[in-house]
């Protein structure tokens, strides 16, 4: 059975959508968001090269596997968010096909890190900065 909800109800628009609200810069915040998301990545890479080392087989498949199964941290609060969104401006990211990342545009930084490899195609190629 379906509840009704009486026409008061229904016309206030805090029940029926989500409140947004505005973006305040904070760069203490967004410091220590980086520095988090940062830290989480840098755990998270060493338990993968473990994992990576101390696997025994030659089955090239099953060691991707095992990798990519391995248990890391989960990832902070607001990860996921400030991939889309840049966590000191609150502008909505792009993507560079060319370095597969994010960055914002505005502050002209990247909101991902790179990787550890070495040898990974994307980010030897990576500026230190996005946009020229």
């Amino acid at each position: 059975m379906m509840k009704t909800t009486t026409g008061s109800q229904a016309e206030n628009p805090k029940s029926v959508f989500k409140r947004v609200v505005a973006f305040r810069p904070d760069p203490a915040r967004a410091a220590a968001e980086d520095a988090t998301d940062n830290a989480r990545g840098a755990e998270a890479e060493r338990i993968r090269d473990r994992v990576a080392r101390e696997w025994v087989g030659d089955d090239p498949f099953e060691r991707t596997l095992a990798v990519m199964r391995a248990r890391v941290p989960p990832p902070p609060p607001g990860f996921r968010d400030r991939l889309g969104r840049c966590n000191r401006c609150g502008r909505a990211a792009e993507y560079s096909l060319e370095s597969d990342a994010h960055f914002c545009v505005k502050c002209n930084r990247w909101l991902e890190s790179r990787c550890r490899d070495p040898q990974c195609k994307f980010c030897s190629k990576r500026p230190a900065r996005p946009v020229p």
